[in-house]
């Protein structure tokens, strides 16, 4: 006769490690409601949504040269709508609440099911949110964190690729992907992590699902470069990491001007 008890430990332990997780977004969410809304990065956002339907801001972000981000603004028009002229609180409590979501799904990926599991996830946590780069892509105050978005659909694609193997989880990856990817250019990394938990593994995402997700990134680039026409953004844009270290603008345009495409390889 096989013992309960593991699973009994497991019912036990998952909810509070969750419970854990979201007190710690509730802590870290406070502090995000000191963070104004920016005027600089917001009052364009906001003057090229209003007065227009969610359809036409979605549609003419599909044309809008070197970048390819319709969901990005469509996802400002859906929250400017909600807010009522609250933007404070609409804008922030949505990055508050978007900060929740990624600690509960990272929680979630770790299957918290003993004890000894439960003592060790405060260290977990204490590393991903002291980690450089998870502080900076989290306080960023643009109306809404579209860095913060990408970083949960990462987590909820580990989740997917954890989950049991299932119809309605390859249409979940493919969904996921689609929207990542048409939110900002680094939701590409959602097929990147896919590829990855496969390799290593996790077996939630079928292969067939996996051939879809790589045909969704060939139809993304010959439908942005080839169909529509669009451009990379300039070198002299913003500053870039290579290496171990960022690269402001005028380094990048002198060391890769006169050849881009090795600096985009790298």
């Amino acid at each position: 006769m096989v013992s309960d008890e593991p699973r009994t430990g497991a019912d036990r332990t998952a909810p509070l490690a969750h419970a854990c997780a979201l007190a710690a977004g509730v802590l870290m969410a406070v502090f995000l409601l000191d963070i104004p809304v920016q005027l600089s990065d917001s009052f364009t956002e906001f003057t090229a949504v209003q007065g227009r339907s969610l359809g036409d801001v979605v549609t003419a972000e599909f044309y809008n040269g070197a970048y390819f981000r319709p969901f990005r603004r469509g996802l400002i028009k859906i929250v400017y709508e909600l807010s009522a002229g609250d933007y404070y609180l609409a804008f922030r409590g949505f990055q508050a609440l978007e900060l929740i979501v990624l600690l509960l799904l990272f929680v979630r990926m770790l299957h918290v099911r003993t004890r000894a599991d439960l003592a060790a996830l405060p260290l977990a946590l204490a590393i991903l949110v002291g980690l450089h780069t998870f502080a900076g892509a989290v306080v960023e105050g643009l109306p809404i964190n579209h860095f913060l978005t990408i970083l949960i659909c990462c987590a909820a694609a580990v989740n997917l690729a954890q989950a049991r193997p299932r119809p309605f989880v390859d249409v979940a990856a493919v969904a996921l992907l689609a929207f990542a990817m048409l939110t900002i250019e680094s939701g590409l990394l959602i097929w990147v992590v896919f590829i990855a938990a496969y390799v290593v593994g996790y077996r939630g995402i079928s292969r067939k699902a996996l051939i879809a997700l790589t045909a969704c990134v060939a139809v993304y680039f010959i439908g942005r470069f080839v169909v529509i026409g669009g451009a990379a953004p300039g070198l002299d844009e913003r500053s870039a990491g290579f290496g171990f270290r960022v690269l402001n603008p005028d380094e990048l345009e002198s060391r890769f001007g006169g050849n881009p495409i090795a600096f985009y390889l790298c």
